[in-house]
């Protein structure tokens, strides 16, 4: 796959490929305000790019981690294993469109809206 940015190749590899280096799979876990040290701490163990947000239910942390799917269930045994129960818990796969917005900092929405 080839993405091309206002005529310049910017990237070219299989969409496989740039998915899972350019964009990778966000895993998010939220947790009560007293655990978040601590899930920060194992969640940093394995994945990049940490953030959070809180919202109605607790913390939510979230980052980039590579084979997400696989990951999560290592991540939700090592935090049970520490005693911090997980109040919810999420994979998201990237898409494309992540990856554009990765390399170029625009969505493909935003990029089809200028040229329209």
């Amino acid at each position: 796959m080839v993405v091309i940015d206002h005529g310049t190749i910017i990237a070219d590899d299989t969409a496989t490929n740039l998915k899972a280096t350019l964009a990778g799979d966000r895993i998010m876990v939220t947790v009560d305000q007293s655990a978040v040290d601590a899930t920060t701490a194992v969640l940093g163990g394995r994945g990049a790019d940490l953030g959070r947000t809180t919202d109605r239910l607790g913390v939510a942390l979230s980052g980039r981690f590579e084979h997400g799917t696989r990951t999560l269930p290592v991540l939700l045994r090592e935090l049970d294993h520490a005693g911090i129960t997980v109040l919810a818990a999420d994979v998201r796969v990237p898409t494309l469109d992540d990856v554009f917005l990765s390399l170029t900092g625009r969505s493909l929405r935003e990029e089809s809206e200028v040229a329209a």
